[in-house]
This record gives structure tokens, C-alpha cells and sequence, in this order.
């Protein structure tokens, strides 16, 4: 097999001469229809870049030939999950956001519009009774208080104590138990006319399953209850 190289000038874009050679071959004296482009710089024959390996399993789409017809499969494919989906992505007045409907592929709760109705971004001084805790308190000196006759979380509760010291204890019930044995959810000790506070902690509230119910026990033992309605006492949860 033999070439045959040509050469003619070209230009690089900038003015600079240089050369391109195209080598045909010939077999038996035939040009057979090849042509190789010679380096600018070296005039040696330039050999095009391989297109590699196809991956296991895949097919190029009907009609598609070469990287040509790999592209422009991958591109087929592309719009045909565009389509189906949606634009996943769109700008609206400067921003960029996940539509919605049909085409939602997540949703991001980081869009707080109102303080207080829109996701729980944040909950800063506010009027709205939306992102607050209503306060619940006995309306005289008692010695109970339910604060909540279903299941809920406990936020804070509190006693107020005069004379009396003694024991709040908070149960997991619609309703105070009776006196004597007892195994209170939670109790704190409340000394004598002071104000004495079970407040959340960390930021994570307290669960019962059944209901919220504070008590006033003047008994030394947390565990023995006697009720002592000598207590003002208030609490918040949801």
C-alpha cells in the first residue's frame, strides 16, 4: 500500500502560513476514498482520536451512527425525561425555585413568607397566636390542675407556694389519682412561698400518651401523695 501526499497552504486564523497535508492511499494503483491530515507543526500524519468502548449494555438508538449518533441519542433521551417530569427548576421575578404540581420532584420548607403560617422557618417577636403557647393557670389556690385531657407534650409548668412546701408532681392522666401511692411522670420539689419552675429542656418538650395533669402534695415522699390545695399553678403545652 502506498500514499501519496499533497500539500497546500492554509491559514491559522491569525495570518501565520503553514501546511496540511493530505496523504491518499492507493492499492494496486487505486485510490481507495482516505484521506489523513498532516500536523501544522510537525507535517506528520495526525491520527484521529479513538472513540473508545461502549459500556456494557447499552444501545445506540435506532438510525444513530458514531459519537454523532451517541450524542444526539443522549440528547433524545434527555428531552424525553424533561418532558415527562416538567422543568424541574424555574426562575420567577430574580429567584430560583422547585415547581409545583405535577412536575414536584421535592420541596425545600425553607420559603417563610408570614411568621407564623408559612413552614416554621423561624419564629420571631411576633403578634401572631399561630407560633405561641397559650397559658393555662388556676383560677384560686388549688391543689391540682389538669392541663390537658388528651395526649400532648408539656412545655412548662409551675407552682406558686405559700406557706406550704411540698411536692409537684405531674402525671400522665386526665385526672388526679388519689391520695397515697403514687408514681408520678415527673416531680420537683417546691419550697415554701416561692415560685418554682419545670421548664423544657433543651428545647424539647416533655410527651404523655394519655393526658396532663399537675399536683400540689405537701407529703415528703414524691411518691405519697396528699393533696394540699394551698398552690397557685399553671403550665403551657400543646
Amino acid at each position: 500500500m502506498t500514499a501519496t501526499n499533497s500539500v497546500e497552504p492554509a491559514k491559522d486564523g491569525t495570518g501565520s502560513p503553514f501546511n496540511i497535508t493530505y496523504a491518499s492511499e492507493s492499492i494496486s494503483g487505486n485510490k481507495a476514498q482516505k484521506h489523513y491530515v498532516g500536523s501544522p507543526s510537525t507535517e506528520g500524519l495526525i491520527e484521529p482520536a479513538q472513540e473508545g468502548v461502549d459500556a456494557t449494555g447499552v444501545v445506540q438508538l435506532t438510525g444513530g451512527s458514531g459519537i454523532r449518533g451517541w450524542l444526539s441519542g443522549c440528547f433524545s433521551k434527555l428531552s424525553a425525561i424533561l418532558t415527562a417530569i416538567g422543568t424541574p427548576m424555574q426562575a420567577t421575578g430574580g429567584s430560583v425555585g422547585i415547581v409545583a404540581g405535577a412536575a414536584k420532584i421535592g420541596s425545600v420548607g425553607i420559603d417563610q413568607t408570614t411568621f407564623g403560617s408559612t413552614n416554621a422557618v423561624s419564629s420571631p417577636p411576633s403578634s401572631s397566636g399561630a407560633i405561641g403557647l397559650a397559658p393555662l393557670v388556676t383560677s384560686a389556690l388549688a391543689s391540682s390542675l389538669v392541663l390537658k385531657n388528651s395526649a400532648g407534650n408539656l412545655y412548662d409548668c409551675y407552682v406558686s407556694t405559700k406557706a406550704t412546701a411540698g411536692w409537684c408532681m405531674v402525671f400522665n392522666a386526665t385526672s388526679a389519682p388519689a391520695d397515697g401511692a403514687v408514681t408520678p411522670a415527673i416531680a420537683f420539689w417546691c419550697p415554701a412561698t416561692a415560685t418554682t419552675k419545670f421548664p423544657m429542656q433543651h428545647g424539647v418538650p416533655t410527651v404523655f400518651s394519655t393526658g396532663i395533669t399537675l399536683v400540689f402534695s405537701s407529703n415528703a415522699d414524691p411518691y405519697t401523695k396528699a393533696a394540699s390545695a394551698t398552690v397557685l399553678m399553671g403550665g403551657r403545652v400543646a
